[in-house]
């Protein structure tokens, strides 16, 4: 349990540095009339985010378990030796990404409200265009993919899955809520705190994401190999 807890954990703080959605959020936040409208946006991409979460667990259970197994038990040398080496890729790639980083130094992005002179959203359109704006990002939601699978391959009850793609899904959104808190909160100029907000976030993805891609690619190699030893 403790294994599955910590591959929740991990892969939803990875999908949480989501720079599309936090920026998304950042730009919505001082064009809302009022600052409970975003509360829309931020309830429609929870709600999206969990239903295909759902979707995607009972998608690939139903249709995919049985044939998975199977093809896991006749190809399991290619199956673990696919997972090792995917584990040292992820972990040359975050090495990599720490050396790009120390040497290119701190880039500051641009700040995201630049780029829309709207001046007010509508709270039905926020809640439309996160039910839009989520499902777009589904089909490449690399981290919730992988923590599906692993789902599958735990075969957790159906009580405890759900209580775990809650609190992915909520990790998921942790950045959107916090943006809400700022902003709801001090009372001074927005757009200071989106621009800070997002350099923020910039920054602790940059040097937080090298050290996620190096552990997630160790524990790939060891999950690999005492598999590939035990199988």
């Amino acid at each position: 349990m403790l294994e599955i807890i910590g591959i929740t954990l991990g892969l939803a703080f990875v999908d949480c540095l989501n720079p599309a959605t936090i920026s998304t959020m950042a730009v919505l936040l001082p064009l809302v009339k009022r600052i409970e409208h975003a509360l829309s946006f931020l309830f429609s991409t929870y709600l999206v985010y969990f239903l295909g979460g759902l979707a995607l667990f009972y998608g690939f259970d139903r249709l995919l378990k049985d044939r998975l197994s199977q093809f896991v038990n006749q190809h399991s040398l290619w199956v673990y030796s696919g997972e090792i080496l995917l584990g040292i890729l992820l972990t040359g790639f975050g090495i990599t990404m720490w050396l790009k980083n120390r040497r290119t130094g701190q880039n500051q992005p641009a700040d995201p409200a630049a780029v829309t002179g709207l001046k007010s959203v509508h709270p039905s359109y926020l809640f439309l265009f996160g039910i839009i704006s989520t499902l777009s990002d589904l089909p490449t939601a690399l981290p919730l993919i992988a923590f599906i699978g692993k789902m599958v391959d735990f075969n957790p009850s159906p009580l405890s899955f759900f209580g775990l793609l809650l609190i992915y899904v909520l990790i998921y959104v942790a950045p959107l809520i916090a943006l809400y808190v700022i902003f709801r909160t001090v009372k001074v100029k927005i757009q200071p705190f989106t621009h800070w907000f997002i350099n923020f976030i910039h920054k602790f993805t940059q040097y937080a994401m090298a050290p996620l891609l190096v552990g997630l690619g160790i524990w790939a190699i060891l999950d690999g190999f005492q598999r590939f030893t035990t199988g």
